[in-house]
């Protein structure tokens, strides 16, 4: 009888997960361990977040701060070196391609061990084997309520979308034939044909791997409980911070964490942040609040200044780019000529200069993808930039009549007092520009994603960084062919359901070819068909600024802020201070 992991088995095991949380809640009290003198004073690393992740489950994150987290607790079979961006082994002990590039052999590690957790029962935890990752590339395949992710496989791994389908639909009559564990330490991975980033592809996020017995255990309860193999385990986590602490039983010892742990506060205001910091309490800010952009940069440069000559400040432009985003299927925004109206009637260089402080790495007058590819020819990209008269020319040509129009909402996420002012101006250039009326709505980024994701809000403003350093990271969020689209899970990443068969055409090329020249020229031409359709407005691309403490070493910045704690060391360990 051959394997089969049916959607009716799966929704038994997580329904039979829930609400069992507080009797399976290890977590212990994150005050308690912060206390001087505790096995994790001395080497934690300590940050803050401006908001608490999503669900770091991997098939279903969403938002970055649940990336950046996931990656120090979890495991895919590669990951990115944080300095260069390139795929490196992570589970994968070796690897080789077929002659003809259909599949990827992989050989594990053997000696990697999950985390210790309740969910092994006795034996506390047990070694990672070839299954394992068939089991979670199987249930990243498969229509799962919190399955976010189907995206990453769906045009890269062989039989994706007929084992959905054949899922999602009841039938149950098809085997994933996308992985195929071939011994307990070896597996292939067969492909649908060559695709040029599947290196990548295998170490992003939601490719990380964990124990079936996790999800058996706590169902959906694990987006909080994380079953890992990576250098630092869940510790504790309330709603004030979560932390990490070190994995003795790392299989990597070369790399064994230095740090006993990560202390991951969750302060919105950036200015009590940026304070935190200044006080010793924290060892590291990333993103500045933009009213002290210039003082810290000022002061940066100079001795003797007022506090952060003596910090390390780092500067990079970031492959991340903010927009507003409509849902295409609400009759308003899907008038191509009105969302073309908007983006006229934006002034991206008052944003930046103004409301930003400067600290971005330029307006968004181009395309979707953000600067930073030397191979891609950006000058036959056509954005767009403040122009009243234009705006005015397609709001005509629209044919919306702005005194019946009814009263538009600007989504926006939380995080500090940024986005409420980013939103707050544009509200006053819409008005100012079309006598379009804009309220402003704000919301956690999880409610905002998955609210956007299930069509429920129509109107808002988000950035997206890449995962990885390729123009697909942007452009595969517009493709129409996700099946996933149609799954109880919403239509990310395509948040705003935009559809054209060209533009998919010219991005499967791309991802397909292992031809330069060509796999660039097919980017560039779906990208040009994508700002034709205006499906988003582009705001700005960003600069990454972090705030270092002198201590802090081996701690790479790169333009996805991507995070390796495993290489961070303190050049004379500090003594922990107490949050105030």
């Amino acid at each position: 009888m051959p394997k089969k992991i049916t959607l009716a088995l799966i929704c038994l095991v997580l329904i039979s997960g829930c609400g069992e949380q507080t009797s399976k809640n290890s977590n212990r009290n994150i005050s308690d361990s912060l206390q001087a003198g505790s096995f994790l004073a001395e080497r934690l690393f300590r940050l803050n977040e401006a908001e608490e992740p999503g669900s770091l489950f991997p098939p279903e994150i969403t938002d970055v701060i649940a990336a950046r987290t996931s990656t120090a607790v979890y495991e895919g079979l590669f990951r990115l070196d944080a300095e260069s961006l390139t795929p490196i082994p992570a589970l994968a002990k070796s690897w080789s391609f077929s002659e003809d590039g259909s599949s990827l052999k992989v050989n594990l590690k053997p000696g990697v061990y999950f985390h210790e957790n309740p969910c092994f029962g006795r034996e506390k935890t047990r070694e990672l084997v070839a299954e394992d990752i068939v089991y979670c590339f199987t249930n990243l395949a498969s229509p799962l309520k919190n399955n976010h992710s189907f995206h990453v496989l769906e045009n890269a791994l062989r039989g994706s979308k007929e084992y959905y389908e054949d899922q999602q639909t009841g039938k149950y009559e098809k085997d994933f034939e996308g992985v195929v564990a071939n011994s307990k330490y070896s597996l292939t991975i067969y492909l649908q044909k060559s695709v040029r980033d599947i290196l990548f592809l295998l170490s992003r996020p939601e490719c990380a791997i964990y124990p079936r017995e996790a999800l058996d255990y706590y169902g959906f309860e694990l987006e909080k409980m994380m079953v890992g193999t990576g250098p630092f385990k869940l510790h504790s986590w309330d709603e004030n911070g979560l932390i990490l602490e070190k994995n003795n039983n790392y299989h990597d010892s070369s790399l064994s964490p230095w740090l006993t742990g990560i202390h991951i506060s969750f302060v919105k205001d950036k200015k009590r942040e940026l304070q935190k910091f200044k006080n010793g309490e924290l060892d590291m800010v990333y993103s500045l609040p933009h009213d002290y952009v210039v003082e810290v940069l000022e002061d940066s440069y100079q001795k003797g200044g007022r506090g952060y000559s003596h910090f390390t400040l780092q500067r990079i432009p970031e492959l991340s780019t903010e927009i507003l985003g409509f849902n295409l299927q609400n009759p308003v925004f899907a008038n191509k000529d009105f969302r073309k109206a908007l983006s006229f009637s934006i002034n991206r260089k008052e944003l930046v200069d103004e409301v930003l402080n400067g600290q971005a790495y330029s307006a968004g007058n181009a395309g979707f993808i953000p600067p930073g590819f030397n191979a891609y020819d950006y000058e036959k990209i056509q954005g767009y930039s403040y122009n009243i008269d234009s705006a005015r020319l397609y709001l005509d040509r629209s044919g919306v009549d702005i005194s019946t129009l009814p009263k538009l909402t600007l989504h926006t996420a939380s995080k500090g007092s940024f986005n409420v002012s980013v939103a707050a101006r544009i509200k006053e250039q819409l008005s100012d520009a079309l006598n379009i009326d804009v309220g402003i709505n704000i919301l956690e980024i999880s409610e905002l994603i998955d609210g956007v994701s299930r069509g429920e809000i129509d109107f808002y403003r988000i950035g997206w960084t890449a995962d990885y350093p390729s123009p697909n990271e942007f452009l595969s969020i517009f493709i129409d062919g996700n099946t996933s689209a149609k799954s109880e899970s919403g239509t990310f990443p395509n948040l705003g359901r935009f559809s054209n068969s060209k533009f998919d055409e010219w991005l499967n090329i791309a991802r397909a070819s292992v031809v330069d020249s060509l796999t660039w020229a097919a980017y560039s031409n779906a990208e040009q068909i994508l700002m034709r359709n205006c499906p988003v407005i582009v705001l700005w691309y960003d600069e990454g600024y972090r705030l270092l403490q002198p201590h802090v070493k081996d701690f790479p910045m790169n333009s996805i802020q991507y995070r390796d704690f495993r290489t961070v060391r303190f050049e004379n360990p500090v003594t922990l201070k107490e949050g105030k």
